[in-house]
């Protein structure tokens, strides 16, 4: 990852097509079946279970987003694809799929004569798929160009202190932006290959009513104003990269040595 970005947006419906588009088209890779993915004894591969579901990608713009945001993480990505032509993943398409993947393997757990699942193996279950999940996601942001943050009251508490999520995923992808290797745009070019892979996900809404608060990280981000993007638009010339045109134009903010 060569920078990571902080932007509030309300609306990009406009764009709703293209993105869905997007979305649709890719969600037929992740729809995987689990049968294939188990060994001799009724274990499951992990590694292939990675590959299957969390696939990787050189995407040029990571969006990161809250799942109550998905339509509009999906214009956005509808938006920077109409305008600019960059590859977007949207991150929902990774962890969204992660409750479907649990149930399937959760079954292993259930314990028919009480008609119970077993807490133990829950507990193992679970820590499986969110360890793949977070090392997935670290590898995605990690082959990603940039990190761009929709920053909503969806993903940050609006109500009593600053800067708080109550999402963990979110937590993970902000404090791993913030701690990841960060990589020179030469580097970053020459080991992307440009090709796109996305994939969608129906989000399970059943969720724990429980909430925990983490420090959002947000002070490593550069922040992206509306007007950035109108400058974007206005300067942007299809015979240059679309992300040049944005580094340009928040060059002071970024870390010239980085640049080379």
């Amino acid at each position: 990852m060569f920078v990571a970005f902080n932007i509030k947006i309300e609306s990009f419906a406009d764009y709703f097509k293209v993105g869905n588009q997007i979305y649709d088209e890719n969600n037929k890779q992740i729809r995987s079946k689990l049968k294939n993915l188990v060994i001799q004894g009724g274990s499951f591969d992990g590694s292939k279970i990675e590959a299957e579901w969390f696939p990787q990608t050189n995407a040029d713009v990571f969006i990161s987003h809250s799942h109550r945001d998905k339509n509009l993480a999906i214009s956005f990505a509808g938006f920077l694809k109409s305008y600019f032509d960059l590859n977007v993943f949207i991150d929902s398409s990774v962890w969204g799929y992660s409750d479907d993947l649990l149930k399937e393997i959760d079954e292993k757990c259930f314990q028919r004569a009480s008609n119970t699942y077993n807490y133990a193996c829950r507990n193992a279950t679970t820590s499986h798929i969110h360890m793949m999940l977070a090392t997935a996601l670290d590898k995605l942001i990690d082959n990603s160009e940039c990190l761009i943050f929709l920053n909503t009251h969806n993903s940050i508490s609006p109500y009593e202190v600053i800067n708080k999520t109550a999402s963990p995923w979110l937590y993970h992808e902000l404090a791993i932006s913030k701690i990841i290797r960060r990589k020179n745009l030469r580097t970053v070019r020459n080991s992307q290959s440009k090709t796109f892979s996305d994939s969608t996900a129906k989000l399970n809404e059943s969720i724990l009513q429980f909430q925990v608060l983490y420090d959002a990280p947000l002070t490593h981000l550069i922040n992206l104003t509306e007007k950035d993007l109108c400058d974007w638009i206005r300067k942007f010339s299809p015979s240059e990269f679309a992300l040049d045109t944005l580094y340009e134009i928040k060059i002071q903010e970024l870390s010239s040595p980085l640049l080379d």
